[in-house]
């Protein structure tokens, strides 16, 4: 079963591999800046949001199937290309979340 994909790189779980995460955590947050006025009060605008931040545990064991250096390196040529990459969590239909 597929639990999600980070670019290429997917996350599964079946009898005979385990590549899962846990402990996901994303967030994230707006920019304003504030505009002092004279003789009166400062306003706020609202300009943009911040990168979004995105962290979690994988679980790599080689004794089901996984090489856990190769997805270690896999994972560290992605951060050191710089590009962005999607985050794809498959819906099931008793998953609370949209």
């Amino acid at each position: 079963m597929i639990v999600g994909a980070l670019g290429d790189v997917v996350f599964s779980v079946s009898s005979r591999t385990l590549k899962t995460i846990s402990n996901f955590v994303w967030s994230g947050s707006a920019r304003y800046a504030t505009h002092d006025l004279h003789a009166g009060n400062s306003i706020s605008e609202y300009t943009g949001t911040d990168l979004a931040k995105i962290t979690f545990d994988i679980q790599l064991l080689a004794s089901l199937g996984v090489d856990p250096m190769s997805e270690i390196w896999r994972l560290f040529d992605l951060e050191r290309q710089g590009d962005w990459q999607s985050w794809i969590r498959p819906l099931s239909l008793d998953d609370p979340e949209p």
